[in-house]
């Protein structure tokens, strides 16, 4: 998924903004302070931003909330500008791993209105992700565009409740030598 996504602890850690902009790697927003910051970034190397806007819907360490219309409104401006492109729209469960729990009904009834304020604002985003490890596994309304495995992606459970280790399989479809 490394075309369509890029953590934003990865983003600090290795390469600045400026770097990703260059190669056109997409980048999470989660607030106006960093839209100020990849939009001048853009102007300064001559290229758009490609950007994931990222809502609160109740996990409560990430995202947009109050303001989520707000940067909606300002995301669009800056793509109608030629600064941005609104790639995505996401956000991030806070008890997936809770089968039946009624918080991750209400976290998808919220996210579901937040795209469609996005939507209203003018936003057209390539892609909407709201699943999870666990909600991959657990529900199929989160699916949307694409899912985010992460723990699942190591052969772990995203269950606290079954921390055993899961497994993937498949088969090779082809080989490459590089020289």
């Amino acid at each position: 998924f490394p075309s369509h996504d890029i953590s934003l602890s990865l983003w600090r850690r290795q390469c600045g903004h400026r770097y990703a902009i260059r190669a056109g790697r997409n980048l999470p927003d989660k607030e106006f302070r960093y839209l100020r910051t990849v939009i001048e970034a853009g102007k300064k190397l001559g290229k758009r931003a490609r950007i994931h806007l990222e809502v609160d819907t109740g996990m409560s360490r990430g995202g947009a909330l109050r303001e989520w219309i707000p940067l909606c409104n300002r995301a669009k401006q800056a793509a109608d500008a030629g600064h941005v492109q609104v790639v995505g729209l996401w956000s991030h469960f806070a008890r997936a791993d809770e089968p039946g729990e009624k918080f991750n009904d209400e976290q998808i009834a919220n996210f579901n209105l937040r795209v469609s304020d996005a939507k209203e604002s003018g936003l057209e985003p390539e892609l909407i992700h709201l699943g999870n490890s666990a909600a991959t596994i657990n529900d199929k309304r989160a699916h949307h565009d694409l899912v985010r495995i992460g723990i699942s992606m190591y052969g772990l459970s995203p269950s606290v409740e079954t921390m055993g280790g899961s497994t993937f399989g498949g088969s090779v479809t082809s080989v490459n030598l590089l020289s």
